[in-house]
C-alpha cells in the first residue's frame, strides 16, 4: 500500500525536520498502521525523501514502439535554490529517522504491518541541500540495523537499487537471506544515478533470483503472462504518460509524484 495522503505527507515532512514533529503528525502514520492492520493490509511501502518525492527532468523521452518514458537529468537542477527547508544532512535524516521508526515499529508489531522502506529516486545526495539516505546497500542495512524489528524492511525497487550496484542478484540473495524484502517494484533503468532513464532490457535473472531464500511469498510469473520471452523482457520498463504527473517543488524542469506504474 502507498498512501497519498496525508501519510505519506507526515513521514516526508518528519525526514526533513530538525526535531520531530508534533505528536498528532507522527500519530497519523501510526493510525493509517493500525488501520491497515484491522484491513489486513500486509506491507506499508513508504519512503524518507524529504520536502519532495521522485525527481524526473523528463517525462516524454520516446522508448520503444513509440512509449514515451521519464529519466532524470540532474545538471537541470544543479543549480535549484534551497528548499524551505535550508540545508538537511543526512545526520540530521538518520536522527529523525530512528525517532520516527522508534514510535511506528511497535504500532506495526502489533498490528502486523510490515513497514518497507523505498529508495531515494534517483538515488542521489544532496537535492537543493537536502540529503536523501536511502540511496546505497550499505546504507539499507543500516537502516534493518537502525531499529531491529521483523517488521523493519525494504521495497526492493529494481530500478533503483540497480543504480546502486553492478550486482542486483547479489543484493537480493543479501536482503532475502535476511528475509527483509517485502515488497517490489519491477522496474529497469539506463544510464547511471545522473543522468538516467527508464528502459528495457534483460531482467530474467531479478526475478528469477527472487525466487530464492525468504522470497517465497507473493512470486510471480512473468513469462507466464506473456510479457516476456527468454532474455527479451520488456516487462520491466517504466512507460510513463507526461499527462501522469504533476508539479514538484524539485525545480521549475522537474516534475514528481507517484506515477501509474508506482501504485
Amino acid at each position: 500500500m502507498r498512501p497519498r495522503a496525508p501519510a505519506r505527507r507526515s513521514a516526508r515532512t518528519a525526514a526533513a525536520r530538525p526535531s520531530m514533529p508534533p505528536s498528532a503528525r507522527c500519530g497519523c502514520v501510526c493510525d493509517l498502521i493500525r488501520n491497515m492492520g484491522k484491513l489486513e493490509i500486509p506491507v506499508w511501502c513508504y519512503e524518507w525523501m524529504p520536502a519532495f518525492n521522485w525527481l524526473r527532468t523528463d517525462t516524454a523521452i520516446p522508448s520503444r514502439g513509440g512509449a514515451l518514458v521519464t529519466g532524470f537529468d540532474r545538471t537541470q537542477i544543479k543549480d535549484g535554490p534551497i528548499t524551505e527547508f535550508g540545508d538537511v544532512t543526512e545526520e540530521r535524516l538518520w536522527a529523525n529517522l530512528k525517532h520516527f521508526l522508534d514510535r511506528v515499529v511497535p504500532i506495526a508489531e502489533q498490528a502486523g504491518v510490515k513497514l518497507a522502506m523505498h529508495p531515494d529516486d534517483p538515488p542521489l545526495s544532496p537535492v537543493r541541500g537536502l540529503g536523501r539516505i536511502m540511496r546505497s546497500v550499505d546504507n539499507y542495512q543500516r537502516l534493518l540495523e537502525l531499529v531491529p524489528s521483523p517488521v523493519n524492511g525494504i521495497t526492493l525497487c529494481q530500478g533503483n537499487f540497480t543504480l546502486m550496484t553492478d550486482d542486483l542478484p547479489a543484493v537480493i540473495r543479501h536482503f532475502g537471506n535476511q528475509k527483509k524484502i517485502f515488497f517490489v517494484h519491477f522496474r529497469d533503468v539506463r544510464g547511471c544515478v545522473f543522468h538516467v532513464s527508464s528502459f528495457p532490457s534483460c531482467m530474467f535473472a531479478g526475478p528469477t533470483r527472487r525466487r530464492g531464500p525468504g522470497l517465497g511469498d507473493g512470486d510471480c510469473s512473468l513469462p507466464r503472462w506473456g510479457v516476456g520471452s527468454g532474455d527479451n523482457w520488456s516487462a520491466g520498463t517504466e512507460l510513463e504518460s507526461a499527462n501522469s504527473t504533476t508539479s514538484s517543488p524539485a525545480a521549475t524542469s522537474v516534475v514528481g509524484g507517484a506515477p501509474p506504474a508506482r501504485e
